[in-house]
């Protein structure tokens, strides 16, 4: 997952990235970086951003 697709998604959401971090288990900062492309995005959050979307499909 890119920075781009990342903050893409996010914004599907609907979700600040402070929202975003509490629902990923994260730090605001964490997600901050991921959005600029500072930190890689791991795996786990991608599979993670895969869940909360069709969770959130389902509703």
């Amino acid at each position: 997952m890119s920075p781009k697709e990342f903050q893409a998604w996010r914004s599907a959401m609907g979700w600040t990235q402070t929202t975003a971090a509490q629902n990923l288990g994260l730090v605001k900062e964490t997600v901050s970086n991921y959005e600029r492309g500072a930190t890689a995005i791991p795996r786990v959050v991608e599979l993670a951003t895969e869940k909360l979307t069709s969770d959130s499909d389902a509703q």
